[in-house]
């Protein structure tokens, strides 16, 4: 072991407890800046949630896009802008470009629903309390409205272990939980036990857990098309049969915003937060604000593009923590003149050859966060997407979610996909 003199020893002491202080200080400022982001974050989004009208909207939201990077400092703060999107979809106050419709056209449509209802209506209850004020043409319904009925699953005792190769499983409750199908969540069926194909889920249903903690209990997904087959729901599981199969992405958007969490929260049945019920009567009796068809549709898009700005937005936070660590680290290492290892992980390699040119679109305002126009600018307004990719410096899945953000707004014009070689 090296020992120094010491006196030598003394002032290492020192000098490390000078710095330990430092850290300590700089830890409490970093604290007390989180709390302050965190709380002006919160407010923001309030401000806009709580707009009463179209240009409060756009004010609003201007405000929280010009202060995007002060307001979003890592991947988890982006998460609370993504449920913001989805409660102002369901509410109509997305896209203040909507133009109003005739309720007839909704009023219409639901009549054609109710003459194909038949077999047990679950909801009690008839007259819903509207939440919120909703745009001309939409109506609150009786999620009973939109559906043709409901039916459970199955729960034989299962090995504990994931089914093999082309075995049957039955599902976990946490194969429906996380706004995506899970087939892997699944446990193994006994092979003395025969299969109950009905139970079988299939590309398309809509499912959700009548069972889960305080905070998760009914989310709900849509399986896929080309889902794996021999899977069986749980008892645990409850499948929603609508009376028109287009409904289903509206309803899941519904039921899993925060205004169907606290409805579902505030009715679920159980002593315990970590395990609570609700009753199919419950779901069925779910309040859900419905736009015609066609509307649907236009906020999705408008979702949609969002979504990927919001995508974007993750990507350059993750970014700047790894810049953050490494500059943290080689500030130590010049520090104490130790060159410290880091495990590297290898750049992604893009899954297709960067050949596109990609050209300027729109000029940005100088405060957008255009990283990829900026750089065009700069270089006559074309440049292909490879050497692009390179001058931006992220990693491949950051570039590409930055470019569809800035193609969204116009900043870029499209790439031409044919252009874009598989490898």
């Amino acid at each position: 072991m090296p020992l120094p003199p010491t006196d030598e020893q003394s002032r290492i002491v020192a000098k490390v407890d000078e710095l330990m202080a430092l850290c300590d200080q700089l830890e409490t400022q970093q604290q007390k800046r989180r709390t302050l982001q965190n709380h002006l974050r919160h407010a923001t989004l309030q401000a806009v949630a709580n707009s009463q009208s179209s240009h409060e909207l756009q004010e609003n939201w201007l405000r929280l896009e010009a202060n995007f990077g002060q307001l979003f400092s890592a991947p988890d703060d982006v998460e609370d802008l993504r449920k913001l999107l989805s409660e102002l979809a369901i509410y109509g106050a997305l896209d203040s470009n909507l133009l109003p419709t005739d309720i007839s056209v909704l009023d219409s449509y639901l009549e054609t629903l109710s003459s194909k209802k038949t077999g047990k209506r679950f909801a009690k209850i008839n007259k819903i309390n509207e939440e919120v004020s909703l745009p001309s043409g939409w109506r609150w319904i009786l999620l009973e409205e939109l559906l043709a009925g409901s039916e459970s699953g199955w729960s034989p005792k299962c090995e504990a272990e994931q089914r093999r190769g082309d075995e049957w499983g039955v599902l976990k409750v946490s194969a429906v939980t996380w706004g995506e199908f899970k087939p892997e969540e699944n446990k193994r069926l006994p092979i003395s036990l025969e299969a109950r194909p009905l139970c079988e889920v299939m590309p398309g249903d809509f499912m959700l857990s009548r069972a889960n903690t305080a905070e998760l209990v009914a989310r709900s997904v849509i399986a896929p098309e080309g889902c794996p087959t021999k899977l069986l729901m749980s008892d645990k599981i409850v499948r929603l049969s609508f009376l028109d199969e287009r409904l289903k992405p509206w309803a899941n958007l519904v039921n899993n915003s925060q205004y169907a969490r606290a409805y579902y929260k505030d009715r679920a049945t159980g002593t315990s937060d970590s395990m609570r019920n609700v009753s199919r009567q419950v779901i069925h009796e779910l309040p859900i604000p419905l736009p015609p068809l066609e509307i649907q549709e236009l906020i999705f898009a408008s979702l949609q593009k969002l979504m990927s700005i919001c995508d974007a937005l993750e990507e350059k936070t993750k970014f700047r923590l790894s810049l953050a660590k490494n500059m943290a680290v080689a500030s130590v290492a010049a520090l104490i003149g130790i060159a410290i290892e880091q495990e590297e992980e290898p750049m992604k390699a893009p899954q297709t050859e960067l050949v596109a040119p990609v050209r300027l679109g729109t000029t940005p305002d100088v405060k957008a966060q255009a990283p990829l126009a900026t750089i065009l600018a700069r270089h006559n307004g074309e440049m292909s997407a490879k050497d692009l990719w390179q001058r931006f410096g992220g990693e491949i899945d950051a570039f590409y979610a930055q470019l569809k953000t800035e193609v969204t707004y116009g900043w870029l014009l499209e790439p031409a996909p044919a252009e874009m070689l598989e490898k």
